[in-house]
């Protein structure tokens, strides 16, 4: 499957903390989360290559939150 194809995805994101939700990977912070499932739109490395997950934040804003922090389950493709 194509890279392209891949987004978006409906997603749980587990994380092992609370996480930040940031503007951008590294960015401000512009919320906090803990255990919830969030439709994946895509997805950053930082330069350390570190994986950033980009996600709905509301229904017309998008965030990021760091992806080594979280258990990822594919749910179901988003159609």
């Amino acid at each position: 499957m194509a890279r392209d194809d891949m987004f978006p995805m409906l997603i749980a994101v587990r994380p092992q903390t609370t996480l930040n939700v940031r503007s951008a990977p590294w960015g401000s912070v512009i919320g906090v989360t803990t255990a919830q499932d969030y439709r994946v739109v895509g997805y950053r490395l930082d330069d350390a290559g570190q994986l950033w997950l980009e996600i709905y934040w509301s229904p017309d804003t998008t965030a990021f939150i760091a992806g080594w922090y979280c258990t990822l389950v594919m749910l179901a493709p988003d159609t």
